[in-house]
């Protein structure tokens, strides 16, 4: 893994560490933060946003995530020649999603806004953002595949910068619709940003060096 990816997940991880220890010790500060970032940000509602922000939010759902990831692995067998590769990242995206991100939710328990603001209903606990955690780790990684293997390599600045503000929309979202707190998005792309940067150094670390020695 470079030096490069180690400091990324150092700093992710920093922020997510300092946000969880505000919440956990100077909870009345970060809840009152977070309720005035979210009270600016409800007053911009509209007919028009309103259905967008809607469907947005949906890329990163759980029942998205699943499709994803049977899509993801029949493709990239099928048509990219990856298998090992493919269950590698499906197996990786399943396991932060939906068991690491719900088992710190059900650590912390902390309640989503109140239910007037919300215009979704979901029963699960707020923090970290499982969208946030999800649009951070999916989302890269479908970047980086498409920049390794498809013509798209050519244009890795506009992938990226697609990639990137897909992951804020989705993240702001959440926001948006009342299901989470500033706090809880920003926690949640830090951690998902770890996850994707472990699931593609440690995929390449197995191929270039495991699969390559074994080769020989």
């Amino acid at each position: 893994m470079s030096s490069n990816s180690l400091k990324k997940i150092s700093l992710s991880l920093a922020v997510f560490a300092i946000i969880l220890l505000l919440y956990l010790f100077a909870r009345d500060w970060i809840q009152s933060i977070d309720i005035a970032i979210s009270q600016w940000v409800i007053q911009f509602r509209n007919p028009i946003l309103d259905p967008l922000f809607l469907l947005i939010t949906k890329l990163a759902n759980a029942q998205f995530i699943i499709f994803f990831i049977v899509i993801a692995v029949i493709v990239m067998a099928a048509l990219f020649k990856k298998p090992l590769r493919a269950v590698m990242y499906g197996l990786s995206i399943a396991f932060g999603n939906l068991v690491v991100n719900p088992t710190i939710k059900n650590i912390i328990l902390r309640e989503r806004p109140e239910e007037s603001l919300r215009m979704v209903y979901e029963a699960s606990y707020s923090f970290p953002s499982g969208h946030a955690f999800a649009s951070a780790m999916i989302y890269p990684l479908i970047a980086n595949f498409l920049i390794r293997y498809t013509a798209l390599g050519r244009y890795p600045k506009l992938v990226y910068a697609t990639t990137n503000i897909l992951v804020l929309l989705i993240a702001f979202s959440r926001v948006y619709l009342g299901m989470h707190y500033f706090s809880d998005i920003t926690a949640g792309l830090a951690l998902g940003y770890v996850f994707y940067l472990l699931t593609r150094d440690l995929t390449d670390i197995y191929f270039n060096k495991y699969l390559f020695r074994k080769a020989v």
